[in-house]
Parts: C-alpha cells; structure tokens; sequence
C-alpha cells in the first residue's frame, strides 16, 4: 500500500482516471485538497426517513423490505434491461430502478431488509430511487451495525458523474493510507478552546459517529479558517512595517473635520474612536494595514 501526505498527487493515491474525474469536477489535485471537501450535511441512520416525507432531489436513508424484484427487457433493444425493486415500510411502497445492472436480480431476495440511500427522483407521479446504494440487514443486525459500526452517512456536494457515495469512497481509501495529518493550530490556541487535533477532527467531520462529533469538528475547522487568515494579515503587517511611508498627521480645520462637520448625524463613540485609530496609523511613517468591520447600518 502506498504511504501519501497531503501534498500527495491525487492520481498516486487514488488511480490517475479517479482522479482526472475529481480535478475536473472540483478542481482537486492533492490528497489535502480532496480531504478538504467536507460533508455538506449528515444523514442520521438510527433515525432514517419516513416514506411519507420523501422529496424530489432529496438525499435519503431508509430502511425497507423488497417485496418485488422484476427484470423487464426495452422493447426497442432487447439487449437492454431495467431490474426494478419495489419496497415497503409496512404502509407505503416506493420503487427503486436499475439500468443493465446483473448482479441487482441476483442480490436482492425478497423479504429481505434492506438499508437504501440515494436522490429521491419521480416516475409516472411516484417516488422513484435511481440506482440507491443497498446494504441487506442479515437477520439479528441493527441498523447501526452497518457502516462498520457507524450510523451516520455523510451526504457531500456531487457532480454531474460524482456521487455523493463515489466522493465518499475516494476519501475513505485516503484515510487508509494516510498516516499523519498536518496541525496548524498550536497546542496552546487549540487546547483552551477544546477544539480536536487535526487528525481527529478530519474523521469526526468525514467519518463521524454522531451529532456532537462533527459539530465539533466544524467548530474547529472554521476556527483555523479565521486563524490562518489573521495569522497572514499579521504577516502583512509585519512586512509593511518595514517599509517607509508618507506621514499624514492630523491637522486643525483639515479635510477630516470638514467632513465630520457636513454629516447629518452625530459620530457614536465607537465611530469617534475608529476615526482616531485611522488619524493614528495615517501620522506614522509606515503604510497603514486596517481592516473597518461593522455590522449593515452601523455607520462604517
């Protein structure tokens, strides 16, 4: 098995076809990228969805038992085929379809119980699932017993020949060869905050086991987007203080207090201490490195 890290080619990881499919449709390159598409949201698989909440393009789990499984023949090409399986809740049936797919007629015994996820479609007025991922319940298994013990499906953002179950399978082989995820957050920024290490939080928010666990992986993630993006604007200032810049210091009856002058508004405290934050930076002699935020309406 080949050892990667995140600066690894996708195509040395994960086959050269996988992995032309994956930079064309989002642009990956490397193991680190393609770990960095993260699930857009989770499906609960003890709680799966009910048969009389389906919705067209809705990604669901549900667990049934196939009643029906018909292969039928296209009239105008015999050599062509749809497998067909109806399932049923107890109360509800819902129809699953197969295109020139052997092994379905062969897999599927009726009676079975069945775990089915996939995009909720419609044909002739009814639900319709195209092509769902299947996983049979043997007898005396629960429903968290799929998935190697996991209950949680993650559902990621497809494209038009990815799906959500094929990004989800790119990302597990990944995680089977890698052996160290990069920190970029320090011990004593992360720890206080109780936020994971990289590396478990890249498996709670790709491979979690419930709510908590990748709530606190996104907790942790959008707290390293931000610190990383300040930890640039500090470079930033760093490096500009060493340049040189020309000294614009406050002056009496200036353009500043003839524009505060004309407004219709009296300047708020906060305003009246940014204003003077900016007179400060502009009477240096080295270029200014600010960044005005507030909220839509507060005067900025």
């Amino acid at each position: 098995m080949v050892a990667v890290d995140f600066d690894t080619r996708l195509g040395r990881a994960l086959g050269e076809s996988s992995a032309k499919q994956l930079e064309k449709a989002f642009g990956y390159r490397t193991v680190g990228e393609m770990l960095g598409h993260f699930p857009r949201r989770y499906i609960d698989l003890a709680h799966p969805e009910s048969f009389d909440q389906l919705e067209q393009g809705q990604l669901v789990a549900l667990v049934a038992t196939a009643t029906k499984v018909e292969k039928r023949s296209f009239a105008h090409d015999p050599r062509k085929f749809r497998t067909h399986v109806t399932f049923s809740d107890g109360e509800r049936e819902l129809d699953a379809v197969f295109f020139n797919q052997h092994w379905v007629h062969r897999a599927v015994a009726i009676g079975s119980q069945q775990l089915i996820s996939g995009e909720v479609g419609s044909y002739n007025g009814r639900p319709q699932l195209t092509h769902p991922r299947m996983n049979e319940l043997p007898e005396g298994q629960t429903l968290a017993d799929t998935r190697m013990g996991r209950a949680v499906l993650p559902i990621y953002a497809a494209a038009k020949k990815l799906t959500t179950w094929e990004i989800e399978d790119a990302i597990s082989h990944l995680f089977l060869l890698l052996d160290e995820f990069p920190e970029s957050l320090p011990d004593d920024v992360r720890e206080p905050r109780a936020l994971p290490g990289a590396a478990e939080a890249y498996r709670m928010i790709h491979r979690p086991d419930n709510s908590s666990e990748w709530t606190s992986a996104q907790a942790r993630f959008r707290f390293q987007e931000a610190f990383e993006l300040q930890a640039v604007f500090a470079r930033r200032r760093q490096e500009l203080s060493q340049h040189d810049a020309v000294s614009f210091p406050p002056v009496s009856h200036g353009v500043r207090e003839a524009f505060v002058e004309r407004l219709p508004f009296s300047l708020t405290g906060g305003q009246e201490r940014v204003l003077a934050e900016i007179s400060t930076d502009l009477a240096r002699q080295h270029p200014m490195h600010r960044m005005l935020q507030g909220d839509v309406g507060s005067g900025k």
